[in-house]
């Protein structure tokens, strides 16, 4: 799991490099709210696959990202473009098992009519590193860092610099210096969406990595809120297993926030939070769907599992919810 989660930091800054330059752009920004991915506002949603278990330069997964244009008549794939850590201008180089694209997510977090791109898993450098890169500063922490690249008229990075959320960014829960942890896995799962009917996208994050206590593991999903400036930090909360009203309790290994979803599955217009522990009793994995009031902050939620849904036998070891929103 950690290995997967190594390095993506590079990644978005390759997509920055490489999209700004060849998607088609829009010549003025379209008066509403941009559609995930629909990164350039010119109303047709590109199609971006994180291709990690790629070769690049012989380099067995190092990884690297396809983007395929959209337009009217479908994904023109005649123009697609693939970006990896041995693009022009992308700092650091393509290492084995980098694994450089594995997770992502999108939406318009600025309201600007161009959809934004989250890239989660990015191993965090420092200055001592041979991958630092100045313009694009990444926090000192190594548990992980989610890098935003927001859009404009030539997609991802045309509306700003990045900006870049650890577990040492100030405001996120656990944070400080120190607190992010070698395998805490920041950013292993992204997934955005408007959680308090506010208007504007969400971010969670998940880190199934994160120690409890002195169970190594346990992991914890970190949720960040948008505004019109785009995310913040000091709005942001986090949740675990042993968060009151999260049914049940953190054990070490049981990798909660491996997987993370943002949806709405009451019709209340706020999309709630659903996560997935596939280390969860021994590897049988579970499900959790929360939500979270918006008059106190109370977070409530049900947990389920293979063996309470009844699924068909065996159920031992399947890591039930690895594929939650695939």
């Amino acid at each position: 799991m950690h290995q997967r989660s190594r390095t993506l930091a590079a990644a978005l800054s390759a997509l920055a490099a490489t999209t700004v330059l060849t998607l088609p752009a829009a010549h003025a920004a379209p008066p509403r709210e941009a559609a995930p991915y629909d990164l350039n506002g010119d109303g047709f949603p590109e199609v971006v696959v994180g291709v990690a278990n790629g070769t690049v330069d012989g380099r067995q997964q190092a990884g690297h990202v396809a983007v395929v244009p959209g337009s009217a008549t479908g994904p023109a794939t005649a123009q697609r473009r693939t970006v990896s850590q041995a693009s022009t201008g992308v700092p650091g180089a393509p290492e084995p098992f980098d694994q450089f694209g594995a997770h992502h997510t999108s939406a318009d977090l600025d309201r600007d009519g161009y959809a934004d791109l989250a890239v989660g898993g990015a191993r965090s450098v420092g200055p001592d590193d041979p991958d630092w890169e100045p313009r694009y500063p990444v926090a000192s922490g190594v548990g992980g860092t989610v890098r935003v690249l927001y859009g404009g008229p030539k997609g991802p990075a045309g509306g700003g610099e990045p900006v870049d959320f650890s577990q040492e960014t100030p405001g996120v829960p656990g944070t400080g210096a120190g607190e992010s942890e070698r395998g805490d896995a920041f950013g292993f799962a992204v997934s955005a969406a408007d959680t308090d009917a506010d208007g504007h996208a969400d971010l969670a994050i998940g880190a199934p990595g994160e120690a409890a206590g002195t169970k190594a593991g346990a992991g914890r999903v970190t949720l960040l809120y948008g505004s019109p400036t785009g995310l913040r930090a000091d709005r942001s909360y986090g949740v675990h297993q042993d968060a009151p009203g999260v049914p049940g309790g953190s054990e070490a290994q049981d990798a909660f926030g491996a997987k993370v979803v943002l949806r709405d599955t009451d019709g209340d217009r706020r999309a709630d939070p659903h996560t997935a522990a596939t280390g969860e009793d021994g590897g049988d994995g579970r499900v959790w769907s929360l939500s979270r009031a918006a008059d106190d902050g109370a977070v409530t939620g049900v947990g389920y599992s293979a063996a309470s849904l009844h699924l068909p036998a065996p159920i031992r070891g399947l890591e039930f919810g690895r594929g939650l929103g695939n």
